[in-house]
């Protein structure tokens, strides 16, 4: 007779991010609550069902600080990882880099605070704690596409 093994269910959830650069700056919102509580990260969040990728990275940067953004291209896919946590264990990441279009920042949704910041800062917020490690990755690599993307 053969025991059958349990399915364990897995969510993998699914979060797109948005890299808002403006010259030399870059969009942060400064998390309300959950895992990210009190960090400068990305704006960002959870895709919806039926919502494509590109159209969720634009309404959580919208939700979040009030910018209306055009997504331009992929940065990179990524995985957030952590087994000390309460929160989902694996979450896949989606960022993409984008422009601002209208609006005028304020904090809304998740977001505490909202600033635009020099990409020259980026690593020093990492380095004294401020800043997620992930987050400093998927903005560094957000450098490189602009550098593609707008020639500098």
């Amino acid at each position: 007779m053969e025991t059958e093994i349990p399915r364990i269910k897995r969510k993998y959830p699914v979060t797109c991010y948005a890299c808002v650069i403006r010259g030399q700056e870059i969009l942060l919102v400064r998390q309300e609550r959950g895992y990210w509580k009190d960090l400068w990260v990305i704006p960002g969040g959870s895709l919806e069902l039926g919502e494509t990728l590109e159209d969720c990275a634009q309404r959580e940067v919208l939700e979040e600080t009030n910018v209306q953004v055009q997504v331009l291209q992929q940065t990179g896919a990524y995985l957030s990882y952590d087994p000390d946590t309460s929160f989902e264990k694996q979450v896949v990441c989606i960022a993409y880099l984008a422009r601002p279009v209208g609006g005028r920042q304020s904090a809304a949704g998740d977001a505490r605070e909202v600033r635009w910041t020099e990409l020259s800062e980026v690593n020093a917020l990492r380095e004294v704690g401020k800043l997620p490690d992930l987050v400093a990755r998927i903005v560094d690599d957000a450098r490189i596409r602009a550098k593609e993307w707008w020639g500098r």
